[in-house]
């Protein structure tokens, strides 16, 4: 009871400072132990050691790894430290994309999908002695790691600890796919980031205690396993533009998330400037591919333009407070791209796409009473449909019929679905 007595007793200022020292001191050295533990861990990626074996190396870092929730166990057990604990299990968390980057790397030297002629660096192979050794030492450790993950996650975000397992196993997971072919890991890629973003946007951003310190470093480690996958490709193996397109859209999408951090101006500055990356990515491809031959003309002007008026018009969605910003430079750039198109390029598939961007216009005009902007669309309906019937009487195309006909057939759908659905929309666009 007294010493009770004495740890509730008022402390004098001297004593507030020095307990005050001591407990950020805890913290910084925390923050160093756990920066040695993922810095050895991560070692295991590129350092070579010439008295084991791969496999060897390896089940030293998966013991490492196993160590580490028993160490947890003492803090908060034996010693009544929780803090040390949850540090302890966040480096284990930390550490999960390295044992996947190391079984990527072993299963590929056994299997190799869509294999590409590359010979890797010294530093950075990692070789199995056959296809059974590699499979059954990738099944071992996963069969180990779940659990362990699943763990961490308890201790770190309890009540979320379901979605984060399965997000961030589904995410290392990619680094064992065994293709280092730069389009594929650029689908890999671009899936990866929509199932991010999805779970940023809708849960994770909403859960206050995945805002404190710790919940912040739960959701960045998540850029871990995407950050091995590019980061590797680029590195060791050979590029394509797809992924070159899907690096620049990385670029854009991590400034719009990274706007969410802050508020007004700087959040607008943000979001804005993820626009730039975005469209160097289109441009450059379009540009790429023209400068091929693999593109039509008219093709090439729409390729650069048309992706970034749909991505601009899908950040108004997202951004209500900046909405009518996104709105006005979504419509100006495809109608520019449209009608630059059709005046430079003259052709069927520009002639679409004008009368496309045209019915677009109408339907905004209308909901939005701009009646100049409805006017534009009916121009620009008008004209090219004009010349695309010319064109298409003139030279006989499945292309010209067939897009004329499907391009009704939407508008007519559309059409019945705005009916039905009116006050909705309508609701919406406040």
């Amino acid at each position: 009871m007294n010493k009770v007595l004495t740890y509730l007793a008022p402390r004098s200022p001297s004593d507030v400072r020095v307990a005050d020292r001591a407990v950020l001191l805890s913290r910084i050295l925390r923050g160093i132990g756990a920066i040695a533990l993922v810095g050895s861990a991560a070692t295991f990626l590129v350092q070579r050691w010439g008295v084991a074996s791969d496999i060897q190396r390896y089940l030293g870092l998966l013991g490492l790894t196993v160590a580490l929730p028993f160490l947890a166990f003492i803090c908060g057990i034996g010693l009544k430290e929780g803090r040390g604990a949850r540090v302890f299990m966040g480096s284990l968390l930390s550490i999960i994309p390295v044992h996947f980057g190391v079984l990527g790397g072993l299963l590929y030297s056994q299997f190799q999908w869509f294999s590409t002629v590359q010979t890797t660096p010294a530093y950075a192979l990692w070789e199995a002695t056959g296809p059974f050794s590699a499979a059954a030492i990738a099944l071992g450790a996963v069969v180990v790691l779940i659990p362990l993950t699943i763990i961490s996650f308890v201790v770190m975000a309890r009540p979320q600890f379901k979605i984060l397992s399965l997000v961030y196993l589904g995410a290392n997971g990619l680094l064992l796919v065994p293709t280092r072919h730069a389009t594929v890991i650029a689908g890999l890629a671009t899936a990866l980031i929509a199932v991010l973003l999805l779970a940023e946007l809708r849960v994770f951003r909403h859960k206050p205690n995945l805002s404190t310190t710790e919940g912040i470093w739960v959701r960045v480690l998540f850029l871990a396993p995407l950050t091995i996958l590019l980061v590797r490709q680029i590195h060791l193996y050979p590029l394509t533009p797809l992924f070159g397109l899907v690096l620049w859209s990385c670029l854009a999408i991590g400034l719009f998330v990274a706007g969410s951090a802050f508020e007004n101006t700087p959040r607008k500055i943000l979001r804005r400037i993820s626009l730039l990356p975005f469209a160097i990515a289109w441009c450059s491809l379009a540009l790429l591919l023209g400068l091929e031959k693999s593109l039509h003309e008219g093709a090439f002007v729409l390729v650069a333009g048309i992706p970034i008026a749909l991505f601009t018009g899908g950040l108004s969605l997202l951004e209500q407070r900046d909405r009518s910003f996104y709105r006005t430079l979504a419509g100006a750039v495809a109608g520019l791209t449209a009608a630059i198109g059709l005046l430079v390029f003259p052709c069927a598939t520009t002639s679409l796409s004008c009368i496309t961007v045209g019915v677009i216009y109408v339907a905004a005009g209308f909901l939005h009473h701009r009646w100049w902007l409805l006017g534009i669309g009916l121009v620009g309906v008008l004209g090219a449909s004009i010349f695309h019937i010319q064109a298409s009487v003139e030279a006989f195309q499945w292309s010209g019929w067939g897009g004329l006909a499907a391009l009704g057939i939407s508008v007519i759908v559309a059409a019945s679905v705005l009916e039905r659905f009116y006050a909705r929309v309508a609701s919406q666009q406040k």
